[in-house]
């Protein structure tokens, strides 16, 4: 077995099975090692940092993920995926294929940035191969955070121990009891203890484990910084955050927190605080390191006494709204979401105005959310969506994100369409500046999105909304469409809930829009969309076409009626 060959056997036995590529001059035996592995498949990318985003993605509902990128100066541009994976510990290998030639000063340059933002950076030489890339995916699977392993050309072809390495690892048994009496002692000693669960438990597998020790403690729980859905919204001590004064209220009062998964809020609490991390847990300034969190709430469940909390939390989501046709209302959009959101979708989320809507819908417990952490407009959901596709792919994928944000990486439609995936994504398209901020500095926001997708020659159907009553429709439409489906939501509003759901509704504010040329939607026959073919009557766009795209085959026009048939094979005209 050669080099190449065994990192990816070795990546097989951590669960990856898909990698995000970018095709160059020094990794084509990489990429050959894993086209030539039954139990692995490629996942072209159109740049580097799709490749890094998408791996990320991967990781996200796979447990680790990888890429494989070539030596060159577009290389570093990965570094944007490599800082978010490196902050939100996402384990991901980012495999480099690497000219012989490594004494130069952009190889140095290469190895001395990856090193300063991943868990472990190497560059395999001869004497160093089984020994390093050991250390490195040791490192991977214990401390859950992006690794870097630059691979020379002329090693790739080098022979290679291939025995079995033992990668798991197990908690100190003398810290993890210490730990645990130590938390017990806690918790027994507290009137008001208040779980705060963060996404790290999802990155160190820990779920069940958490959620056990949850149910059997009793113990109310708030999920904190876009861990939405983390802890069953349907179970008696869950407190959802979207209300921020009775959680901010308990969180204040708790004589007793826990913080689990997520370090970043740690200095707010520290001074009545117990963190849990991935390999370690801290109590009142004593640390008890080597200890695997599964590990920790496993033991924790055996031996914690249940206890009632007055906490009055019955989460029940949003109420109904009914949909209207003068105005496009984040008051309704939500609560519509949540009808439309089913078992075992997945969701991704770029905006933090859609995180805060998406957090107050009360969502089933097999939904799996993943946010943007840093909101920075990245474009981060579409690339890491495809990631997320070749993780489960044959779970709905729904994407949220903004116009600008879904510009960054738009282009990636092609391979997710040319792959079979067919995500379904809504774009908000809202100006966040005045009119006169947009004179000032001569911005145009004129940009229709759902327009975009006629360069692609396949499976994408795309439609604007600019009221309730469209949206409605579209999300319909969605559910007998076997395509991506784009809506885009043209809004100068940010979507975002103006009132909570436990509020009475406020006034709406009619949307202005310059996505003027879309027509009134009237699907009186899309009531039942299971069945087919569907006949949309009187329904148009721009004056005859309901679609905004000529792709769409299955679909016949007859006097101002739309059929929806599978056997048609004609364009739009």
């Amino acid at each position: 077995m050669n080099v190449a060959e065994y990192i990816i056997k070795t990546l097989e036995e951590f669960g990856v099975n898909s990698y995000f590529y970018t095709p160059g001059e020094y990794n084509t035996k990489i990429i050959d090692a894993v086209d030539n592995n039954p139990n692995a498949a490629l996942y072209q990318c159109t740049s580097e940092i799709c490749a890094g985003y998408a791996a990320d993605g991967y990781a996200r509902i796979n447990g680790f993920g990888a890429s494989i990128t070539s030596f060159n100066q577009s290389d570093m541009s990965i570094i944007s995926s490599v800082l978010r994976a490196n902050n939100e510990n996402i384990p991901v290998a980012y495999i480099v294929g690497y000219p012989d030639n490594s004494n130069n000063k952009l190889t140095d340059l290469f190895l001395n940035t990856f090193s300063s933002i991943t868990s472990s950076a190497i560059l395999l030489n001869e004497s160093n191969i089984k020994v390093e890339l050991e250390i490195v995916l040791k490192t991977l699977y214990r401390e859950r955070k992006p690794v870097y392993i630059a691979v020379p050309q002329s090693i790739t072809d080098l022979e290679i121990n291939d025995k079995n390495s033992n990668f798991d690892w197990f908690s100190d048994t003398d810290n993890l009891n210490n730990a645990v009496n130590h938390i017990i002692e806690k918790i027994n000693n507290s009137k008001s203890p208040v779980l705060l669960c963060g996404a790290d438990i999802k990155r160190y597998n820990s779920e069940i484990e958490y959620k056990e020790f949850s149910e059997k403690s009793g113990i109310p729980v708030i999920n904190i910084n876009f861990s939405i859905n983390l802890y069953d919204m349907n179970l008696p001590n869950y407190i959802n955050n979207s209300d921020s004064d009775k959680a901010n209220n308990i969180i204040n009062n708790s004589d007793c927190l826990i913080i689990a998964g997520d370090s970043d809020a740690t200095d707010k609490y520290k001074n009545k605080c117990i963190i849990i991390n991935g390999t370690s847990v801290l109590i009142d300034d004593k640390s008890y390191e080597n200890i695997k969190m599964p590990e920790l709430f496993s033991s924790l469940s055996k031996i914690i006494e249940h206890k009632e909390y007055d906490i009055n939390s019955k989460f029940e989501g949003y109420k109904t709204v009914s949909p209207e046709k003068d105005i496009l209302s984040s008051e309704y959009i939500y609560p519509r979401l949540q009808e439309y959101i089913k078992d075992n979708d997945i969701i991704f989320i770029d905006t933090i105005s859609a995180i805060q809507g998406i957090s107050g819908i009360k969502l089933p417990s097999s939904v799996k959310v993943e946010c943007n952490y840093n909101n920075n407009n990245s474009g981060w959901t579409t690339a890491a969506a495809y990631g997320a596709m070749a993780a489960k792919p044959g779970a709905r994928v729904i994407i949220i994100t903004s116009g600008n944000e879904f510009s960054n990486f738009a282009f990636e439609l092609g391979y997710i369409m040319s792959y079979g995936f067919k995500p379904i994504i809504l774009i908000l398209n809202n100006s966040e500046l005045s009119s006169e901020e947009q004179n000032r500095f001569n911005i145009d926001f004129k940009v229709q999105y759902s327009k975009f997708t006629r360069i692609f020659d396949g499976d994408i159907w795309s439609i604007k909304v600019i009221n309730d009553d469209d949206f409605d429709k579209a999300l319909k439409v969605t559910q007998i469409m076997n395509k991506i489906c784009i809506i885009e939501l043209c809004t100068n509003d940010k979507i975002k809930p103006k009132t909570s759901h436990t509020e009475e509704n406020k006034p709406k504010v009619p949307i202005k829009s310059d996505c003027s040329d879309i027509a009134e939607l009237k699907a009186e026959n899309i009531e039942n969309i299971n069945q087919k073919p569907v006949i949309v009557k009187d329904s148009h766009i721009s004056g005859k076409v309901l679609y905004e795209t000529n792709v769409h085959r299955n679909i016949t026009l007859n006097d101002n009626t739309v059929k929806f048939d599978s056997n048609n094979k004609e364009e739009n005209k």
